[in-house]
């Protein structure tokens, strides 16, 4: 009896080992830069539908191993320090599994463009300035309407000759924005044997303006300044030049637009008696697009990006109010102007950007300038999901392949 129970236990146990060999399979992991080499010293991590993790690192030859992986979808994630992080969904059925990964770097440029894949975001917050000298105006009204004891007579108009202003005036804006930022990566993709990161932005924030005119005969001179908010939106492309290449062009467009209350820093008329200025309301408004290409390359171990380039900016800004002043008597005067400024620019572009060590924060710090003109940049980015995800199934191989052991170090 005792030898015939023995003889069922032996049995079943065998039962037992042959299926859970059957279920026990092999995942083998290849890994490899965009210039088709190799990568080892790639932490792999590979998370069991049941939550249990192990991680194996690659060898030289940019491979390893998880042996005795059970059936059913897992994680398995790539992933070095300076390199964009990868996810696939691995599905393991009765044969081997191999997973490949084709991993790339952060580069310092991707503060714009977030790691170039859809999903990708990052927040930011910044500061912009611009400084316009020396505008001209292209379009200059005004238009008188006196009221007599409260009842009007036909208004007055009288139209500006810009030129005359612009001979008597100068004209000079200074604009200072806070914003915050939103960016979205795109998903990169190859074109004739260069690799494009595409991004887009949203920036929405608060600014001040200051708007200071000049007598050019008498040099006297007056200024207004104003807040308001300040929304810009744009695209951008970066290009590396080959998978293996460190040296990037960059373009991209950038639409802006800003509103402002403005008053005048410096009252004309008196504040008592004939001549008082009753109420004064001002108003400036501009918007502007610009394009720019660059070109750089990224040093210290992809932690810095100068660049170089240029950029075109077609603008138009409008500043109006009106004003209305007692003469006393009965007798006010409303006064209403508008002055219009549109042109564009060409400046020559420099700055870098930066990635903190071990940190998903980017720096960026850009400057323009024309000789006269001038706009500054600096903005800080924390980029999330820096983790380019693929919820494809990896299918396994149906050849029956043993993999080589010897391929690859052992999971731990």
């Amino acid at each position: 009896m005792a030898r015939r129970l023995a003889s069922i236990a032996v049995a079943i146990f065998g039962i037992f080992f042959i299926t859970s060999l059957a279920w026990a399979v092999a995942v083998k992991t290849n890994v490899i830069n965009e210039a088709a080499k190799e990568m080892p010293e790639i932490t792999l991590t590979l998370t069991l539908n049941t939550g249990e993790t192990r991680t194996a690192t690659t060898g030289v030859d940019g491979t390893a191993i998880f042996e005795n992986v059970p059936k059913g979808k897992h994680t398995l994630q790539a992933k070095k320090k300076g390199m964009v992080t990868k996810e696939r969904v691995v599905k393991v059925g009765d044969e081997d599994v191999t997973v490949d990964f084709t991993l790339f770097p952060i580069f310092a440029w991707m503060v714009q463009s977030p790691a170039g894949c859809f999903g990708c975001i990052g927040f930011g917050a910044g500061y912009a300035g611009d400084s316009l000298a020396d505008m001209d105006i292209t379009e200059a009204t005004e238009i008188f309407t006196d009221f007599l004891f409260g009842n009007p007579f036909d208004p007055f108009v009288f139209t500006g000759d810009p030129n005359q202003r612009n001979r008597d005036f100068d004209n000079k804006l200074r604009v200072h924005a806070a914003l915050a930022e939103f960016l979205f990566g795109l998903p990169k993709f190859p074109l004739f044997g260069t690799l494009f990161y595409p991004a887009g932005f949203l920036a929405l924030g608060g600014g001040t303006v200051k708007h200071e005119v000049t007598n050019t005969v008498t040099r006297e001179s007056e200024s207004f300044s104003g807040n308001g908010p300040v929304f810009a939106a744009g695209v951008s492309m970066n290009i590396l030049v080959c998978a293996a290449c460190k040296e990037f062009v960059g373009v991209g467009y950038r639409f802006s637009m800003f509103d402002a209350s403005v008053k005048r820093d410096q009252p004309l008329m008196p504040r008592v008696g004939v001549g008082t200025v009753l109420e004064e309301n001002m108003n400036f408004s501009s918007h502007s697009h610009a394009f720019q290409v660059k070109g750089g390359t990224s040093i210290l171990q992809n932690h810095l990006s100068p660049y170089v380039g240029g950029r075109i900016t077609w603008y138009r800004a409008t500043f109006d109010g009106n004003s209305l002043t007692d003469f006393g008597g009965g007798f006010t005067s409303r006064r209403s102007f508008s002055n219009e400024f549109k042109g564009h620019i060409v400046q020559a572009v420099f700055g870098f950007d930066g990635r903190f060590p071990g940190s998903p924060v980017f720096v960026r710090a850009e400057g323009a300038t024309d000789g006269s003109n001038y706009s500054v940049l600096v903005k800080f980015v924390y980029g999330f999901g820096f983790v380019a995800q693929n919820g494809d199934e990896v299918n396994h191989r149906q050849n029956g392949d043993k993999f080589n052991r010897r391929g690859g170090p052992k999971t731990r």
